[in-house]
């Protein structure tokens, strides 16, 4: 059982109070938690999972892999296994070990475990190799952990797309990122399962999917003793001038009916004072990698800015 509080007379009282209904031993602060390790430091808390990833590697057989600076080549593009499957069962279960880490701590490999869980039914060499990649990667970024320092204190989200990034259905990745607290809180890369006539829709329908995320993290901060009752409306950057300003316009002139009631949804959130959508340079875009490979500097510079930290 976890016990969280802001006071801790009140949570002394709360641990005697269950001690008199139920057996229970109190093991004092929190150390590992669902598989995360919690690291206090003078100055704030990181959340780690460097223990899961060391067991994965040894599992699978890649702890004596090189390191990579990487997770996923900047230039791949996948394409579905036209030949007989390459251990699909092994490759299933390597893919859904890296989907735990990923929704964890890990949102830098967010976009390459998205793309390969795509031919998990078929998976062939070449796949097996951008999962090496991956492997490679995470061993080299093992001691990386999420640092929260707690600034600053407000959520700040980014959305993006990657328009037709799917070779076969010509679908876009969206992905969008949310952080408080110095480093990430929320994030996804997925491939958008509607398809979209330009840059604009693909941006737009990322948009959406990060407005739906913001609306639902201001509900849980309202139910936070530690947050005030003044929430202002939580940032999203999108470095799709075009997107944005179909967000900001009240009416919209698309025929599309879906595109329609997305638009409707983004502007009343806006107008609700829920988010505010504002323009940002897409080299300063920190939804990028949810979208796409990077090269190494991106990769570097996107991570220690989503507060991953070598500890």
């Amino acid at each position: 059982m976890l016990i969280l509080g802001t006071n801790l007379s009140c949570v002394t009282e709360t641990k005697k109070f269950l001690s008199t209904k139920f057996s229970m031993k109190d093991l004092g602060d929190a150390d590992v938690i669902l598989g995360l390790k919690i690291i206090r430091t003078g100055t704030g808390i990181a959340l780690s999972q460097s223990h899961y990833i060391e067991k994965m590697l040894t599992r699978y057989g890649y702890q004596d892999l090189p390191i990579i600076d990487t997770p996923y080549r900047s230039d791949l593009k996948l394409e579905p296994n036209s030949k007989e499957s390459v251990r699909q069962l092994e490759y299933a279960s390597v893919i859904g070990s890296l989907m735990y880490a990923t929704t964890a701590t890990w949102p830098d490999i967010a976009f390459a475990v998205g793309m390969l869980s795509r031919f998990t039914s078929n998976p062939g060499v070449k796949h097996w190799k951008a999962v090496k990649r991956v492997m490679r990667y995470l061993k080299k970024t093992q001691t990386y952990a999420l640092y929260y320092s707690g600034d600053p204190s407000v959520v700040e989200g980014f959305s993006d797309a990657s328009w037709c990034s799917d070779m076969e259905s010509e679908y876009s990745t969206g992905g969008f990122v949310f952080a408080m607290g110095g480093a990430a809180i929320s994030w996804k890369s997925k491939k958008q399962t509607m398809l979209s006539r330009s840059s604009m829709e693909s941006e737009f329908f990322a948009l959406d999917a990060a407005a739906d995320e913001a609306e639902w993290l201001r509900e849980l901060m309202f139910d936070l003793p530690v947050v005030g009752a003044q929430i202002p409306a939580i940032p999203i950057y999108c470095d799709n001038q075009a997107a944005a300003a179909v967000a900001s316009n009240e009416l919209f002139n698309g025929k599309k009916r879906t595109v329609r009631l997305k638009h409707r949804a983004v502007h009343d959130l806006i107008k609700r004072g829920v988010i505010a959508v504002i323009d940002v340079r897409s080299q300063e875009n920190l939804a990028d990698p949810f979208t796409k490979g990077l090269k190494r500097q991106l990769v570097d510079d996107t991570a220690c800015k989503m507060g991953l930290k070598a500890f």
